[in-house]
């Protein structure tokens, strides 16, 4: 099994302005394997065998609130599979702290953990 690195790329010179993406590399070679016009700003997790790969969003709900969610996509051509909503963090003045949100796939790919305030696991595939 190869091991990927991941990272977020800025192209440009100012931070506001640029697009965002996000390289995968080989670990072993530093070859990059795939380059996604997506926004890891809020993290990102790369599955074990590099093949999908996690972005958190702190999307937008109803009547001002938050909603960290985590966002599965395929590394070989970008394309979301899965959204699962991890909270619904209402408006308030913490609101922006509260919505922090990380996540992780086990060393086995069975379980995605997203923790925030609470932690859920999310089982992977059938």
């Amino acid at each position: 099994m190869a091991t990927h690195i991941n990272r977020g790329i800025r192209d440009g010179q100012f931070w506001r302005d640029t697009p965002l993406s996000i390289g995968v590399y080989e670990g072993k070679t530093g070859t990059e394997v795939a380059r996604l016009q997506l926004s890891g700003k809020w993290g990102i997790a790369l599955f074990p065998d590099g093949k999908l790969i996690t972005v958190i969003a702190r999307e937008p709900g109803k009547k001002g609130e938050i909603l960290p969610t985590v966002h599965i996509h395929e590394v070989s051509s970008g394309r979301r599979l899965a959204s699962i909503i991890h909270d619904h963090i209402k408006k308030g003045r913490r609101q922006f702290l509260e919505a922090g949100c990380g996540a992780s796939f086990t060393p086995d790919g069975k379980y995605l953990i997203a923790s925030s305030g609470v932690t859920k696991v999310w089982r992977i595939g059938a």
